[in-house]
């Protein structure tokens, strides 16, 4: 949609897009057409339009694509323009060199930035936190934030700190995590909703159930209107250390306050359900959703078909899978492997061939292209129970 937009501001006539639409649109060439398409519209620019932005832009995308030639040799352009004034480009060498693994070449970045006199901001420091702990460097971790400590041109520390909680917890540093976030609570701004949603996830992830709750309170003394993207944090927290009681207790403050239905909080705590074998309270859940009008998606119905694969209720699964087949069509739905092979062994064990070929057809009509389904057909091929239009359909996936 954003490049219908651009290709109709950019054919009307007697428009001249400025440099910032120009660099806009690249950005949007790119993703949508490739970086050869966004390097043809750069060359086609006219000299006043290659500027700081367009020069930028280019090399954001080759930065994006991890063409580090293309994006040395651009940032090295934009060093001798004069156009390397603020840390953005900088960042984007220092991504594209962490993403490729070239660690080593961070900090070296990092020093020419200071060199030519640009300050580093909150994403740089972020980046350099994070090659450190690719690394294993726990000690460069703790330099790095003892410079970010002094560093008075670095406005949002908190996300430095948020981001050293994570790199502690992912280390199994637990006590120094905790003492990362409590820096992040002191300077957090308190109108951020985003903060107190990180705070909740990253309180669940080192397990202190406490500090999730005293987040999740924090959140709602601070915004009397609770968004569905919170409850979405607060019950995805409940569910990871385990508090189905809380976790429930406040699906029922959701449904009972929820203005728009919203499938995904439903779907958390169906999932909870039938990884704790409770297919009666997912069942209930299902019917008690659809009574008050709320739609269910086709996740929805996979996850109650794989509760009843677990159990072994294979006539229900089907059942489900059917569901999740006719929303899901439309939107590409490829069921999980290991569902369809759970349910074909069913069908295999009992010598129901019918049924297996009914079940394949299903998955032939969602073009369902797993290479697996090949191998678990084996033994209706062997048999000679397969339709020849199965097996030409299996043979080409």
């Amino acid at each position: 949609m954003e490049m219908q937009v651009s290709e109709w501001i950019a054919s009307r006539e007697n428009y001249r897009l400025s440099p910032s639409d120009c660099a806009i649109r690249l950005d949007l060439i790119a993703k949508v057409h490739g970086i050869q398409s966004a390097e043809n519209y750069f060359e086609g620019l006219p000299g006043t339009a290659k500027n700081k932005l367009t020069y930028g832009a280019l090399l954001n995308a080759y930065a994006k694509d991890n063409l580090t030639e293309k994006a040395q040799a651009i940032m090295e352009k934009i060093q001798n323009y004069g156009y390397a004034t603020t840390a953005l480009n900088y960042n984007a060498m220092m991504n594209l060199y962490m993403n490729m693994r070239q660690f080593e070449k961070v900090p070296l970045v990092m020093q020419e930035m200071r060199d030519n006199g640009v300050p580093p901001d909150a994403f740089s420091y972020n980046i350099w936190i994070t090659t450190c702990a690719a690394m294993s460097d726990v000690v460069k971790m703790e330099q790095v934030m003892d410079e970010v400590k002094h560093d008075n041109n670095v406005n949002t520390k908190w996300i430095i700190y948020s981001t050293l909680a994570t790199l502690y917890a992912k280390a199994g540093l637990i006590d120094k995590s905790e003492a990362a976030l409590d820096e992040v609570k002191s300077m957090m701004p308190q109108t951020d909703r985003s903060a107190y949603e990180y705070l909740i996830g990253q309180y669940a992830s080192i397990g202190n159930k406490d500090e999730v709750y005293r987040s999740w309170q924090s959140l709602k003394s601070a915004f009397p209107k609770i968004l569905n993207r919170s409850y979405i944090f607060i019950l995805s927290s409940l569910v990871k250390i385990g508090d189905i009681e809380g976790a429930e207790e406040i699906f029922k403050e959701w449904e009972s306050d929820c203005v728009t239905h919203d499938v995904r909080i439903t779907n958390i705590i169906l999932g909870l359900y039938v990884r704790k074998n409770l297919l009666e309270k997912a069942e209930s859940l299902i019917q008690r959703t659809s009574e008050r009008g709320g739609k269910l998606n086709f996740n929805s119905w996979e996850i109650l078909a794989e509760g009843y694969i677990q159990n072994g209720n294979f006539e229900k699964a089907v059942i489900a899978m059917k569901n999740s087949a006719s929303i899901g069509k439309v939107f590409q739905w490829q069921p999980k492997p290991a569902n369809v092979l759970a349910i074909l062994t069913h069908f295999e064990k009992l010598g129901d061939f019918e049924s297996a070929k009914i079940f394949f057809e299903m998955l032939r009509d969602l073009n369902y292209v797993d290479t697996e389904m090949y191998y678990s057909l084996f033994p209706y091929i062997e048999a000679g129970k397969t339709d020849p239009g199965i097996l030409e359909h299996v043979s080409k996936s």
